[in-house]
């Protein structure tokens, strides 16, 4: 048991010191023999992560196929602290597997959701106790698809400097 401890607390989680509200990313290469096996991994490949925050509270996010024999959870803290995950899986190497990370303290307000039928507010309390409200301020660009890269900065930086958070565009398949 001493020896499993070990090797768990010799594994650094790619998410360690990430702050809370942004990315991380949980990477799992598949074998050749698990490629093998698993020919169209985004059909047949089961693998989550389930997330238990500092107050313990749980998230459980499944992994997306990242083309390749690479599978990825994306996940975002929600609060600084110690972190732990456990990942299930149908691939024997990578089901029971578990990790511990600190994610850091951020000064974002954090992630929005809706407050009553017509407002937005930030995930995080300010000082006072109180939802910081998002103003939504959107534009559309149609072109966003078929733009090439500098063309879509261009755009997205002058949205931004005419103080848009919100910038939305057209796909077609």
């Amino acid at each position: 048991m001493l020896a499993a401890a070990a090797l768990r607390a010799q594994e650094v989680s790619p998410c360690n010191n990430t702050p809370a509200y942004s990315t991380c990313e949980l990477v799992f290469e598949l074998s050749e023999a698990d490629a093998a096996k698993h020919p169209d991994p985004y059909k047949t490949v089961d693998l989550k992560a389930e997330f238990r925050s500092p107050r313990h509270r749980t998230l459980a996010l499944p992994a997306y196929w990242d083309g390749g024999r690479r599978m990825v959870v994306r996940f975002a803290p929600t609060e600084a602290g110690d972190w732990a995950y456990r990942i299930t899986s149908n691939i024997a190497g990578f089901d029971g597997k578990t990790a511990n990370f600190a994610a850091a303290a951020s000064p974002s307000p954090g992630f929005i959701h809706p407050e009553n039928v017509h407002h937005w507010v930030h995930s995080e309390r300010d000082e006072r106790g109180l939802y910081r409200a998002h103003l939504w301020m959107g534009a559309t660009d149609v072109r966003f698809s078929s733009e090439d890269d500098a063309a879509f900065r261009a755009v997205a930086d002058a949205r931004a400097a005419q103080k848009f958070n919100h910038l939305r565009g057209f796909v077609a398949a």
